[in-house]
Formats: C-alpha cells, structure tokens, sequence
C-alpha cells in the first residue's frame, strides 16, 4: 500500500524507476553478510548482539556497526550492508549515491567503513548525499507525531494559485489547465533544489510561484518569452552566425553565463548538488531578461547582427530548457 502511494506521487513528478527492491528481497542474504564478517575475524559479541567495531583506522566512528540484535533479528546495518553487496554484484556501478536526510549521516558513515574493514576495493565509490528537513508554513511535511502536510496536497494547491495566476496574466493562454500544472510543480521543485541540498526548507507558497525573482516560475517564464522570440523569427537560428557583433554589455553578460553553465553543472553531478544548477539558471535568466529589455532582437536593417543576436537567444533557451529538465521541471514553450 505504502508503495503504490509512493508510486502514485512519483508519476505526478514524472519520476520513474528501473527497479524497485523492498527489504524483503534482502532476507535470504543477511545470514551471508554475518558470515562475511565472521570468517574476517571482524564480528564480535557484545551484550548478546554481533557488532564490528569501526574505530581505529584513522577514522574513528566509536558507534559499532551491529549485524544483528540480541534478540537475534536482523539490522538495518546488515539490510544495507546486503543490499550494497547486491547492487555491486549486479550493476557493477562506478557511482552509487544514497539520497536521504541528514538523520541517516552516521548510519551510512558506518556501513561504508564495515565494508571498508572487509577489504572491498569498489566502496570508495559509495557516497551519501543528505538533505534537510522540508517543511511548509511551520508544519513537517511528514512526521511522527501526526502533524502532517502531504506533498499532494502541497502539489495541488500550487497548482492551483498557479491557474489564477495565468488566468490574471494570460487569460487567452491555449493549454491552460496544462500550463498551471507544469509550472506550479515545477515551482516546488525548484524551491526545494534551488537551496543548498543539506538545508532545511521551509515552502512558501506565494513566494515559490512569483514570476519575478529566484523561482522556478521565473525560470519558466523567460525561456517561455525566448521560446517566442525564435517563434516570430521563424528561422532557424543560423550555427555560422558571427558572434563577434555581440559587443553590447548585456550580449556579454549573457554569453558569459552561458559559458558558466558546463562548469556548474560539471560541480553540481560532482557533489550531488543540484543547486549549483539552479542557480546558474537564476543568473542566466537575470542576463537574459536584461538583455532582452536594453536591445532589440531583431534589427531590421542589420541582418548580420540579427543572426547574432538570434544564435544568442537559441542559446538561452537551449541552455535554461537543459537546466530546467536536469532539476526534473518542465520548460513550457508558452506561459
């Protein structure tokens, strides 16, 4: 039940996965992962419970890794010690990243170092990503003391202040109901990633969805109104296009964000840190957007710079609908 709910919140972000495996999978491997540690001489009892001891090493961790309680169940240290053992054996990965909150830090700071101990030459390519606690108007999205706000319910009201709003600013806009969908999740998305990962976040609504300022929406809406300056083109924009007639200080600004662009994303997949993309996106549309109000795109009597300027547009859309794909949001063509 619990993971067709999850499922089911999945589809609504367009998140998908290759392969579900629940602990249950791992039942038959945790007497195998008991062995391992036992035959290394590194299990030891303590209280009744089998632990390995992970200080030492230069790399002290004075809380044991605990295979199994002493009451004989198994461990979440030893569900997750089984289920890295299978992940390697069966994808072989160069890169694995756990995605959790920062409650797990210690738990999965164990669990590498007991593999570690064991010799596995493959762990140092297992990491932890963790992420702050989210929160919305004061109140945990979801805790154990019953004072839940679900995600849905923060989804579907975005997604409805985002309807009144193009319903104010564009009411004539076709694919509407469309539109205020991709944009009021997006917005959410966004203001979780656009913050540094380990942070904690409180959601505000009516400031995640303004269409001016650090949001997605604003993200949105500039590769939106680049999206419609290539439209009233209506060519291609031309890859031979001299570039050297962007000599105005906003062609410059813009150009130079666009050049930032692989190098923050390059850091951001180095450091599972999404939002150095989101904020290379925030300063290209805030150069994009000065750039579109200081120049016109297309000069009449100047061909060649039109071409310019035209590749230099296509440019920001290519890169801003990139981004906003990467950070798992929607770049819509018309707002």
């Amino acid at each position: 039940e619990g993971r067709r709910e999850a499922e089911r919140i999945y589809d609504i972000l367009d998140v998908h996965f290759d392969e579900f495996l629940g602990e249950s999978f791992f039942a038959d491997k945790l007497e195998d992962v008991v062995e391992l540690y036992q035959k290394a001489g590194l299990a030891e009892e303590s209280d009744g419970a089998l632990i390995v001891r992970l200080d030492g090493d230069g790399e002290d961790i004075p809380v044991p890794c605990m295979l199994r309680t002493s009451n004989g169940t198994s461990t979440y240290h030893s569900r997750d010690i089984a289920a890295l053992l299978h992940r390697h054996e069966k994808y072989g990965f160069d890169r694995l990243v756990y995605v959790t909150d920062m409650r797990q830090i210690l738990h999965f700071r164990q669990i590498f170092k007991a593999l570690k101990l064991l010799g596995v030459d493959w762990i140092g390519g297992a990491s932890h990503a963790p992420f702050g606690m989210m929160s919305f108007q004061g109140e945990a999205i979801a805790t154990r003391s019953g004072n839940i706000v679900l995600l849905e319910d923060v989804l579907e009201k975005a997604i409805e202040l985002t309807a009144d709003i193009i319903d104010e600013k564009n009411p004539d806009l076709k694919g509407k109901a469309e539109v205020a969908r991709q944009v009021g999740i997006s917005a959410v998305i966004f203001a979780d990633v656009s913050s540094r990962r380990a942070r904690d976040i409180v959601f505000d609504l009516n400031e995640m969805l303004r269409f001016d300022g650090e949001t997605g929406p604003y993200i949105q809406y500039t590769h939106a109104r680049f999206c419609s300056i290539l439209r009233k083109h209506d060519q291609p924009a031309d890859p031979m296009a001299d570039l050297s007639m962007l000599g105005q200080l906003a062609e410059m600004r813009v150009a130079r964000q666009l050049e930032e662009f692989p190098r923050q994303l390059e850091s951001a997949c180095d450091e599972s840190e999404p939002s150095y993309i989101a904020s290379s996106l925030i300063d290209l549309a805030t150069a994009a957007n000065k750039f579109y109000n200081e120049l016109p795109v297309l000069v009449g009597d100047d061909e060649n710079l039109t071409a310019a300027r035209i590749r230099l547009v296509d440019g920001v859309r290519t890169v801003m609908r990139t981004g906003l794909l990467l950070l798992g949001m929607n770049a819509p063509e018309e707002m």
